[in-house]
């Protein structure tokens, strides 16, 4: 992403590795300038797809995830959580913030929108309340949804 979550994680933390991962060039220098300006160059930035991380295996204990399963197809989504639980240490957590099922009419219409601009094609599953399952497609048992916004 433009790097406004890795700020914020990175202000909160001390002495961690952090890396942000992003397939979006633009994207990468928007968040490049914001870690700049925050003085830090400890943030190291990988031009990568979710499905196909360059990382090794069990190399990272927190992997987060901020709006990005509503843009993949169903396979990528799967193929995603596969690599996301190579590369996840055997006691890391993976954290996913993403759209989930509306509980209510206005979250309903509020998706919508986001259906209309991303396509109904990748947002499907995350309509109909599916990303546990994908999730343990890709290779994870316990999962523990700590919050929904209603």
């Amino acid at each position: 992403g433009t790097g406004t979550l890795i700020c914020k994680i990175n202000s909160s933390l001390n002495s961690c590795n952090i890396y942000a991962v992003d397939p979006d060039k633009r994207a990468n220098s928007i968040a490049k300038m914001k870690v700049k300006k925050m003085n830090n160059n400890d943030i190291i930035f990988m031009k990568a797809y979710s499905t196909n991380i360059p990382a090794d295996n069990d190399s990272f204990d927190i992997i987060c995830s901020t709006l990005l399963f509503h843009h993949l197809s169903t396979q990528d989504k799967i193929q995603s959580c596969k690599e996301i639980f190579r590369i996840l240490s055997k006691n890391g957590e993976f954290i996913l913030v993403d759209w989930g099922k509306p509980k209510n009419l206005l979250m309903r219409i509020l998706y919508l929108t986001i259906q209309i601009l991303d396509g109904f094609d990748t947002t499907e599953d995350n309509v109909k309340g599916k990303l546990p399952d994908i999730i343990k497609q890709g290779g994870f048992h316990e999962i523990n949804i700590l919050n929904e916004f209603n």
